[in-house]
């Protein structure tokens, strides 16, 4: 049932037609209902035949309204207490106060967001803030001391301690950001935007939301994408149907988080691993597939990401083997360190992949996903004991 509708009476000497009262009372009444259906169904991503054309378009201005974005239901300023150590939290307030002064709102945003929902460890602070992270990061120094590195093309900027601060060395301020992809496969142009614009250009809806830092809303969540959902439902699901095009390393980062956190890819975005992300996945650079190699083999069950990768057809891409679940056992048995073995949890992952190959794959492999000299010849030597 709704409420009497209660807005402000006119001013003394102010006069209000009928129709006028007729149309504050409608507006009071029914936009709260308005703005939690939109909320609720104009934002959510995954029918991408029904939002193809508004997923695809980038705008200068956010394509969703900010009242429309922030759930004031929701504010995790209590979360982040108990979460981050005192002094890192303090340190984070006083560079919201100093990004406010430039009239800069700043967010933490993407994994952080992700894992402190998850209440899991806190590995990486991203601070993203609407506005020119550079010349925040320089007035930080000047004030508080450390040294900047500045990434101009990225538009990011490393503020260095002088002393470590809660077993933090460093922090990263980025600029809230847009990438447009010239062609499927390349790496992105970047170009300074809105915090709305910084969140769609990311992989999944898990991992596209964000906490304001700033002013009164300070601690609110911001889920244009409905993140929040999907983590709590356990799935992943990627923000449009060209994202795998767009960045096919996305495809190792949905099955990584697979593994890693016991999510499945909701339908739609499972059958976009198809042959058109597999063809352009194909094209990358050896570099840039070594890279999402060690990554997994980084992952505690990584014998179980292999094994979705191959039943996908993503190793047929550069006609790599599957992984020899008999060896799943020895993922973690690391040389001693007495033997003096030059061997990381990364090239015993290796090793272990590519043990039963013969020296030609091998060789044909290294070239093609440029593995070092020395891992090259730690696969061949292992190659030899069979």
């Amino acid at each position: 049932m709704f409420r009497r509708a209660e807005f402000p009476r006119p001013r003394w000497g102010e006069w209000t037609s009928p129709l006028q009262i007729k149309i504050k009372t409608a507006r009071h009444v029914w936009e709260p209902f308005i703005r939690d259906t939109l909320n609720r169904t104009l934002t959510r991503p995954g029918r991408f035949t029904l939002r193809r054309s508004r997923q695809r378009v980038q705008h200068d201005e956010p394509i969703i309204p900010d009242f429309l974005c922030y759930n004031n239901r929701v504010n995790l300023a209590n979360l982040l207490e108990k979460s981050l150590d005192s002094t890192l939290l303090n340190l984070i307030r006083r560079i919201a106060d100093d990004a406010s002064e430039f009239g800069f709102p700043m967010y933490l945003v993407g994994g952080f967001v992700r894992d402190l929902l998850l209440e899991r460890k806190i590995k990486d602070l991203d601070l993203t803030l609407e506005g020119d992270a550079i010349e925040l990061g320089r007035a930080l120094v000047k004030k508080h001391g450390g040294k900047l590195t500045a990434h101009k093309t990225f538009d990011t900027a490393t503020w260095i301690f002088n002393t470590p601060i809660s077993g933090i060395n460093f922090l990263d301020l980025i600029s809230a950001r847009k990438e447009i992809y010239s062609h499927p496969g390349a790496l992105p142009t970047v170009t300074r935007s809105t915090i709305d614009d910084d969140l769609r250009r990311r992989d999944f809806t898990i991992n596209a939301m964000a906490i304001r830092l700033d002013g009164d809303r300070s601690g609110e969540l911001h889920d244009p994408m409905h993140g929040q959902s999907d983590l709590e439902n356990k799935t992943i699901r990627v923000l449009h149907e060209k994202s795998f095009v767009d960045d096919p390393t996305r495809i190792f980062r949905a099955i990584r988080s697979e593994g890693r956190n016991g999510f499945r890819l909701e339908p739609d975005t499972l059958a976009l691993i198809n042959l058109e992300s597999l063809a352009v996945l194909k094209t990358l650079s050896g570099e840039r597939l070594r890279h999402e190699l060690d990554l997994i083999f980084e992952e505690k069950e990584y014998p179980d990401v292999f094994g979705r990768l191959s039943k996908l057809g993503v190793l047929n891409i550069f006609d790599a083997p599957g992984y020899n679940e008999s060896y799943a056992s020895l993922s973690d048995k690391l040389p001693e360190a007495g033997l003096e073995v030059p061997c990381d949890r990364v090239v015993l992952g290796y090793l272990l992949w590519l043990t039963d190959t013969d020296s030609a794959t091998i060789t044909r492999l290294s070239n093609r996903l440029s593995f070092t000299a020395e891992l090259t010849e730690a696969l061949e030597s292992a190659s030899t004991l069979k």
